[in-house]
């Protein structure tokens, strides 16, 4: 009986320990796997995943002695790698989005909340279980990809390669899925999303295992450029940092009014575009310095910053006093206004920079105008149509194009029509559809015209259409700026006044 005791103290004292663990590092994760170990999805893809690379095995053995492929290792490593990218690329982030959709449809998101962990920290669990599920898919994978190695045609830098750019990718899917669990309130808008993410999830996918057989089967030759490794070193960036800013997203909407939500995308946002100028800076010094590397360093940020601008104008107001009462820089503080001003002034930075570094280039053409002009045109864009949709929004009066969901379809259709319309008036009216006059506000065209390298000396584009542009991207920033302020200011004194009630409120002729 004392032996027996005896035996058992040192279990319970190790299970006390690592249950004490666990709930240090986060019990969501332990919560999460133990449901998503429990579920038949999991088992079922597990057991077809194996299956299938056993089957595949069998193959490659067989051919293996019958000597019947040149290459056999590059079709059997991505025939592995297809039964690896279907669970990766789609099952793991979508299986990630219904988890997180499911507690705010059956409404046990509170009861998260009310664990005290914090929504940083619940999305983290739920990021950290599934990437669990991930690696442990992967685990039993690997062999099977490691095994064609030895059956020649396929190199180790092109596996190690291949499986590192998958493992971001998905990282990257799952991320953007757990976002958009966040996106819509009402049921029809949720199910809205829930269609353009399958559709979403679905077309990475087929991309994912594209890019990967296009790697599988000629990366010998595609290594030995010059420009693979920036070209990795990008892709890994955009993926990694993108999947930063949407979990920093996805935590600022679920967390509680009284936290200071709006500086963790922010600062995300911040780092996301130092890194990439840095990358690109380096790009340019160390590789070669040309021009249309600027120009398309120019164009990337300045699109990603746009895409960026339009969710986070449509973010919710503060509407606590400790966000008034807050010091520190006020662009990381809650608030549409300095989501808005945070935005420009990003876009402010970024079009100065590569303003500067354009006339460092060794290739300059012998008229530098056009990508001068392209440059500035682009950020000019961005601010314009980030800026028109508030003042159309704010000058209609209508409560729904208020609204974030409201701004951001507003701010789509805006520039659909802006890229489309002009085009076809010149198609009717017998003109070239890229008329430069015409087409002086198109975001699309404009920006390939001011960027046209002309067969003359001439630019397309002039000084007079580009200070045109210039100053009605700053004019109506100015007065997006001003309503956004006008409009905080207004729901502020709004609250006050419910706050106070009828008996403390002024009367109307009084101050």
């Amino acid at each position: 009986m004392s032996e027996g005791t005896a035996a058992a103290r040192p279990a319970s004292k190790w299970n006390r320990r690592v249950e004490a663990l666990t709930e240090r590092l986060n019990p969501i994760i332990v919560k999460e796997i133990r449901q998503g170990l429990r579920t038949r999805v999991f088992w079922v893809c597990f057991g077809l995943m194996l299956l299938a690379c056993f089957v595949i095995s069998l193959v490659a053995y067989a051919a293996a002695m019958e000597r019947s492929l040149s290459s056999p290792g590059q079709v059997f490593f991505f025939g592995y790698f297809f039964c690896l990218g279907l669970v990766h690329f789609f099952i793991i982030p979508y299986s990630a989005y219904r988890s997180l959709a499911r507690e705010r449809e059956e409404e046990t998101w509170v009861l998260l909340s009310l664990t005290g962990l914090g929504a940083k920290r619940i999305i983290r669990g739920k990021f950290g279980s599934f990437f669990a599920q991930a690696l442990l898919y992967g685990c039993s994978a690997g062999p099977f990809m490691l095994f064609s190695y030895y059956l020649n045609g396929i190199d180790l830098p092109t596996i190690l390669t291949v499986i590192a750019l998958g493992a971001a990718f998905m990282v990257f899917l799952t991320c953007v899925s757990v976002c958009a669990a966040t996106l819509a309130e009402s049921r029809l808008w949720r199910g809205l999303v829930h269609f353009l993410l399958l559709a979403l999830l679905l077309a990475a996918t087929a991309l994912g295992l594209s890019v990967a057989g296009g790697l599988t089967f000629d990366g010998r030759r595609v290594m030995n450029d010059d420009g693979f490794v920036p070209a990795i070193a990008a892709a890994l960036w955009g993926m990694i940092s993108f999947g930063n800013l949407m979990y920093q997203a996805a935590a600022a909407r679920l967390s509680l009014p009284t936290e200071d939500y709006a500086k963790g995308p922010r600062l995300a946002l911040l780092f996301q575009i130092a890194g990439s100028m840095a990358l690109l800076l380096w790009i340019f010094f160390e590789q070669h310095r040309s021009y249309q590397l600027v120009m398309t360093g120019q164009g990337v940020l300045v699109a990603a910053l746009f895409l960026v601008g339009v969710f986070m104008l449509g973010g919710a107001e503060p509407v606590h006093e400790v966000h008034f009462r807050a010091k520190g820089l006020s662009l990381l503080r809650p608030g549409a206004v300095r989501s808005f001003r945070f935005v420009i002034a990003l876009i402010a930075l970024t079009t100065a920079v590569w303003t500067a570094l354009y006339g460092a280039a060794d290739d300059l053409p012998a008229n530098p105008e056009p990508g001068l002009f392209f440059i500035l045109a682009t950020g000019a864009y961005a601010a314009l149509f980030l800026s028109f949709p508030v003042v159309v929004a704010r000058l209609s009066g209508f409560v729904a194009l208020n609204t974030a969901v409201g701004l951001r379809v507003l701010t789509v259709v805006v520039f659909v029509l802006a890229a489309s319309v002009p085009p076809l008036i010149g198609l009717l009216v017998g003109i070239r559809p890229d008329d430069p006059v015409l087409n002086l506000f198109n975001p699309l065209v404009g920006s390939v015209n001011f960027g046209a390298v002309p067969w003359s000396d001439e630019s397309p584009m002039s000084v007079q259409m580009l200070g045109v542009l210039v100053i009605a991207a700053l004019l109506l920033t100015v007065a997006a700026d001003r309503m956004l302020a006008w409009r905080e200011a207004e729901g502020r004194r709004e609250r006050e006044a419910a706050r106070l009630g009828p008996a403390q409120s002024p009367a109307p002729g009084e101050g």
